[in-house]
């Protein structure tokens, strides 16, 4: 209800005496604002909110652009509601608030090659044998690595290799990769299925959740130092691998080389004479045995300590850069459009739509993934991470002034 003493009749409209300390405001009609009947709340809120000349500004900008002007009760409290909602502004406005994300997870690793990450790298400039791709396996729990240059990154070949590393170093209980079409082919899904394999894949756009990707850098540094001739890039992967094996590894205070086998592997150019690991004596192997096995648990406990040390670190930066954001079956939300500039088809990145939906909350695949589905279409996206989603917020209610 307005005030009688505050509201009059002026030529026939109906204004409301609202004086405020600040200059813009007064100014605009002396303190006297139209005052807005209930059914025209949400035209005067899109004219002053919405339309061109309004430029869909934010909550304060809104909230003083239509102060200037009008007034009807709680009327502060309605724009935020409806700035809030605006659709356009949850697909369009940059998210200046922290980047969301998961909580953070330490992996649950109990020995070598339980779980492995795979991933191509590539492609390359043609080398002989007409070699393209790098495959990189890498264990998740030594970080101990295998390359294999491929000519043709089919899920076949792929299949090969990771069975050769099985061969070697046991068989993964779980294989992490992107969603490749490698890697959601029906030999892939059968090679693993028929091996009791857990699949794991990176939610689209997020690369850097595989680890895998650390090693891709790596390597494409050392190729360009080392391969003067583009198409030699094969020349040195068995070296590049062995430099990543008997580099010590920060995270686990041990080299992959020696958590893998309980020694230090010699190099060519080291100059001295003395073995480098444990002396074995020809008439006590069994003593050889016991000290190999006590290195073996002393570097496993000291990875172990570390890697609980580095998570309570990491889990520390991840929550203060992070927005911490998780989300239950059946929520509402935006997704992230990762649309690309396009000059042949008059497409603009700058001026493209940042976010489609809503979608709707299907399955929650853990580690900040989940399965959306189109509200509307039923279209599926079966892996998108927390940092690409936006909760949705739907149109501003008419019954919340009615």
């Amino acid at each position: 209800m307005l005030d009688s003493k505050e509201s009059t009749n002026k030529d026939g409209l109906l204004v409301y005496f609202n004086p405020t300390f600040d200059e813009e405001l007064n100014d605009s009609g002396n303190g006297f604002k139209a005052v807005v009947p209930r059914s025209l709340i949400r035209r005067v809120m899109f004219a002053c909110h919405g339309h061109p000349l309004s430029g869909h500004a934010g909550i304060s900008k809104t909230i003083h652009r239509t102060k200037q002007i009008y007034y009807w009760p709680k009327m502060s409290r309605h724009i935020r509601v409806y700035v809030r909602s605006c659709q356009h502004r949850q697909q369009y406005k940059p998210n200046k608030s922290k980047k969301r994300a998961a909580p953070y997870v330490l992996h649950n690793m109990t020995y070598p090659w339980e779980t492995i990450c795979v991933d191509l790298c590539g492609s390359k400039p043609n080398a002989k044998g007409n070699l393209k791709w790098i495959l990189v396996i890498i264990d998740q729990c030594t970080k101990y690595v295998e390359l294999f240059p491929l000519a043709v990154p089919s899920a076949k070949k792929i299949v090969e290799k990771i069975n050769e590393v099985s061969c070697r170093f046991g068989h993964p209980s779980k294989i992490i990769s992107d969603n490749g079409s490698q890697f959601v082919s029906t030999v892939y899904k059968e090679f693993c299925a028929k091996r009791n394999i857990t699949m794991a894949h990176t939610s689209t756009y997020t690369p850097h959740s595989n680890p895998t990707e650390r090693v891709n850098r790596d390597i494409k540094t050392m190729l360009a130092i080392y391969t003067d001739v583009h198409s030699h890039w094969p020349k040195y992967l068995n070296e590049f691998a062995f430099a990543s094996r008997t580099q010590v590894s920060e995270a686990l205070g041990h080299t992959p080389m020696l958590l893998n086998t309980g020694r230090k592997a010699p190099l060519p150019f080291d100059p001295r004479i003395l073995y480098h690991g444990i002396s074995l004596d020809k008439n006590k192997p069994e003593e050889y045995v016991k000290e190999l096995l006590d290195v073996l648990k002393r570097a496993h406990q000291n990875m172990y300590h570390r890697m609980q040390k580095n998570y309570e670190k990491h889990e520390k930066i991840h929550n203060d850069k992070y927005h911490i954001c998780e989300y239950e079956l059946g929520d509402l939300v935006w997704r992230k459009t990762h649309i690309l500039s396009d000059k042949d088809n008059n497409i603009t990145k700058g001026l493209a739509i940042k976010r489609d939906g809503p979608w709707e909350i299907t399955k929650i695949h853990g580690g900040g993934a989940y399965e959306l589905t189109k509200i509307g279409n039923r279209k599926i996206e079966k892996s998108i991470n927390t940092q690409d989603l936006l909760t949705y917020i739907p149109s501003y209610p008419i019954k919340v002034w009615e």
